[in-house]
């Protein structure tokens, strides 16, 4: 047996998803069931999310799209190291709705956060839209795996500035 390809087609799968992209994608599910984010790891089960946010990080929940400003739309879900279980996972419809404001062609991520109540995140891309093996029932927008070495890490200004103000203090003093 032998692959064919049919390379007519365009390969949208070799970008990043967009806005268009993930709300295509949602509206092939039941609108009344859960959407939470499902990320893998090398050996591990998929590690399920909830979402938190749904903005650019910088600006939460302002749209930030134009040629001064080029953004991205971050889903800012559970911190990746203390997960928060309580927190109810949102319905289809509500994220929906979420990414009503957003142009279409915008670039849509997940944006971990790496220790519990930081602001620095790891920006993740988002490969599918589906049900995550093994996960808990309803929907998953399902990562890039956490073990890709080239992922950005993302931090507020002020984070930056409070990490590199420490630092600088530390080398003054030690």
């Amino acid at each position: 047996m032998r692959l064919i390809i049919n390379d007519s087609l365009p390969l949208k799968g070799a970008f990043p998803m967009e806005v268009k992209e993930l709300r295509d994608a949602l509206e092939a599910f039941n609108p009344s069931g859960t959407v939470s984010v499902a990320i893998p790891s090398l050996g591990n089960p998929h590690e399920v999310r909830a979402i938190h946010i749904v903005g650019h990080l910088d600006h939460p929940g302002e749209v930030m799209n134009d040629p001064e400003h080029p953004g991205a739309l971050d889903i800012v879900c559970d911190s990746w190291d203390a997960p928060t279980a309580s927190r109810a996972a949102p319905k289809i419809t509500e994220l929906a709705k979420m990414l009503i404001p957003y142009p279409d062609h915008m670039h849509v991520r997940i944006a971990v956060p790496i220790v519990h109540d930081s602001i620095s995140h790891r920006m993740l891309d988002i490969v599918m839209v589906g049900h995550a093996v093994g996960t808990a029932p309803g929907v998953q927008v399902i990562t890039e795996s956490w073990d890709n070495l080239q992922q950005v890490v993302k931090e507020f200004p002020e984070a930056a500035a409070a990490r590199l103000a420490a630092a600088w203090e530390e080398s003054e003093n030690g």
